[in-house]
C-alpha cells in the first residue's frame, strides 16, 4: 500500500531509484513503510498509487534540483 505526500520542504530522497534533491511541493507516493519527514500526507481524495519495487514515484509539480 502507498500514501501520497506533499513535501513541504526539499528532500533528498531516491525518486525512482535514482538519488536526487526533490523540491519543496512536489507530490510523491511512497510505501506504507517509509518515513517521510517534511511532508504532509495529502487527503483520502487524492488516491495513491503503486509504487515499483517499494521506491517513491513523482506523482505532478516534481522540481529537481
Amino acid at each position: 500500500m502507498t500514501q501520497r505526500y506533499q513535501l513541504t520542504a526539499d528532500c533528498y530522497m531516491a525518486l525512482h531509484g535514482q538519488w536526487v534533491i526533490v523540491q519543496c511541493g512536489s507530490v510523491v507516493d511512497v510505501p506504507d513503510a517509509m518515513i517521510l519527514r517534511n511532508a504532509i500526507k495529502l487527503s483520502p481524495t487524492e488516491s495513491a498509487g503503486a509504487t515499483p519495487n517499494n521506491q517513491p514515484t513523482g506523482v505532478r509539480n516534481i522540481r529537481l534540483r
